[in-house]
């Protein structure tokens, strides 16, 4: 992995499940994804920022091999299943967004997020998903939620985001 510019290396490293068994060193990807992002307000020069018509180099054919963590689509769909058959609708657990009253029905019903509570990369084998396990999300929240606190270093709960969210609103 070729890594251009360190900002953070605690959060890169976090980023990997680093293990030795029987000898034999591995790393694996985890699978809680940090979002890319600029960062907190900051100042920029000139040369930070992008010209319109500055080109970047996309599309260049990679093979990668990731070990991940499967998840059951079924529990997915049972999830979103009951939770339209009791409200009759999608909505965000964290920020009420419904995709029905902004996109309507027939572009909009039954698409949502559904994100696992626990997270799929510390899940053993053995441990089995409730659909109480899982909330229905906005695709902007989901990414949220597995955004790293700054203090803590952990993925956000869905209370811990709802806070955030309704602060905002409240300014």
């Amino acid at each position: 992995m070729k890594i251009e510019v360190v900002e953070d290396l605690a959060q890169i490293l976090d980023s990997y499940e680093i293990t030795v068994t029987n000898g034999i060193f591995s790393i694996a990807k985890n699978e809680s994804k940090n979002v890319e992002g600029i960062g907190l307000q900051e100042t920029y020069t000139d040369k930070d920022i992008a010209d319109d018509d500055e080109v970047f180099p996309e599309g260049k054919k990679l093979t990668e091999l990731h070990k991940r963590k499967e998840r059951n689509s079924k529990a997915v769909r049972k999830k979103k299943k009951k939770v339209l058959q009791e409200s009759g609708k999608l909505e965000c657990e964290v920020c009420g967004f419904d995709f029905v009253r902004t996109y309507g029905e027939e572009l909009g019903y039954g698409f949502a997020e559904c994100h696992h509570t626990f997270p799929v990369s510390k899940l053993t084998e053995e441990q089995k998903t409730k659909l109480s396990d899982l909330a229905i999300v906005c695709a902007n929240c989901h990414r949220m939620l597995h955004k790293l606190q700054p203090v803590t270093r952990t993925i956000y709960s869905i209370s811990e985001l709802q806070a955030v969210v309704q602060k905002m609103l409240n300014k």
